[in-house]
């Protein structure tokens, strides 16, 4: 059995957690997927997830 470390404290690795699993466009998982700074990729996951339930 596989037992992948979890950083719920660290941003930069919820963040990139989020991207991964979440049923967003393939376009915008690669754009946040791409993105360095934890705080810009967590702003613009809100975005994606407030479009994503707003639709």
């Amino acid at each position: 059995m596989l037992l992948l470390q979890r950083h719920f404290n660290h941003a930069n690795w919820v963040s990139y957690r989020l991207a991964e699993i979440l049923p967003l466009d393939t376009v915008v998982k690669q754009h946040l997927l791409e993105m360095s700074s934890p705080i810009t990729h967590l702003t613009h996951l809100q975005s994606a997830l407030r479009n994503l339930f707003d639709a």
